[in-house]
């Protein structure tokens, strides 16, 4: 299993980017056939990257700091 991401402010610009590269890949890996069950695994993925940005962006400032330092 994967190391989760940890919702921070500061995740914002890294989520955004990993869910770029990852909705590339799931448009790529529809476009090529791939099998649906490693479709299904791509779109899982991206769904897990969308609630970690909304987790991240949703934070306050000042909680977001509180997190961030507690890290």
């Amino acid at each position: 299993m994967a190391a989760r991401a940890k919702p921070t402010k500061s995740a914002v610009p890294i989520f955004r980017r990993m869910l770029a590269s990852h909705d590339l890949s799931l448009m790529a890996a529809r476009s090529h056939g791939e099998p649906a069950g490693q479709i299904a695994a791509r779109e899982m993925e991206v769904i897990r990257i969308k609630g970690a940005l909304q987790r991240a962006e949703e934070l306050s400032d000042d909680l977001a700091t509180a997190i961030e330092e507690a890290l």
